[in-house]
This record gives C-alpha cells, structure tokens and sequence, in this order.
C-alpha cells in the first residue's frame, strides 16, 4: 500500500517543477505581543510597564508612600481594579487598585467631586495626583486630579503631535 501510494504521488498530470519558496522574515515587536495577550486574555503576561512607551521616571512608588503621608504625590498606575459605592447622600465613588512599576499595588480614594471631574475610562495606564493619606494602618492615595494614558503617550508622529 505504502508503494502504491508514492508511485501516484510521483505521476502528475501536469509537470510542474518544485519551488522552493522562501518566507520573508517577519520583524516583531513586544509591544506586539503584549496587545494581543491584552486582546485574548485581558492583561499583558509581562509587566505592562516594560511595553509602555512613556517616561516613567518623576512619578513616586508605592513603597515610598509611607514617608509622604500628608504630601502631594504623582503617581504612575496601571489599573486592577475599582469598587464603586454610594456615599451617605447618594453620591458616587470609589476605591480604586493600581500597580506602580515596580508591580507594587497603590490603593486610591475617589471621592465624589474628583470623580465626577475625573471619571474613570478603560482598563490601563493612569497618571494620579493626590494627597497621602493613612488610616487605621492602610495607606491610600486621595485622588484629585487623574488623567488616562496610553500606551504610546510620548511618541512623536513627526508633524509636532504627541
């Protein structure tokens, strides 16, 4: 049978010559990668921060939070989560969950004028600015100004946009 099989494999109705093709080689990029894990998983299997086009320097990091309560700190985070609730009067906002860029988690308040100001989008990346609070031993950041970013943030197309 196996005869057989490789005698019609060798007739041909027509004679065709063999090719020998040769697939170009395909750049790729991580940043390639990290949006398709993103599109199929919803989050990057590497740290998003090292796909993220932005400086990150300048920004403060969880573990120096504890020497800053009472300042006002700039922080760079990617979004884990957020818990929405009501206040007394009926207002919305929330406590929100980010890692740094060391993956080191900063936890947030929201309080009602500042989300209403600044109201949370997508999942990814969000430069915080806000107060140092601490009680009962937790550490958070009180939210007053906040602004989404993307992951190519500081990339010049050429024609002086950003």
């Amino acid at each position: 049978m196996r005869k057989q099989v490789a005698e019609d494999a060798r007739l041909s109705l027509f004679d065709e010559e063999v090719r020998d093709w040769q697939l170009p080689a395909l750049a790729a990029h991580p940043h390639e990668d990290a949006f398709d894990e993103i599109e199929l998983l919803g989050f990057p299997l590497a740290s998003p921060f090292s796909v993220l086009d932005h400086d990150q320097d300048g920004y403060h990091l969880a573990a120096d939070l504890d020497v800053r309560i009472g300042q006002e700190v700039k922080v760079l985070g990617y979004l884990v989560t957020l818990k929405y609730i009501r206040t007394n009067k009926g207002d919305p906002m929330c406590f929100g969950t980010f890692f740094d860029r060391e993956l080191a988690f900063v936890d947030t308040v929201h309080f009602p004028p500042s989300l209403a100001r600044h109201p949370f989008g997508k999942q990814g990346f969000y430069v915080l600015q806000g107060r140092v609070t601490e009680e009962f031993g937790v550490i958070t950041v009180d939210v007053h100004t906040m602004r989404k970013i993307g992951y190519f943030e500081d990339r010049d197309f050429g024609d002086g946009r950003r």
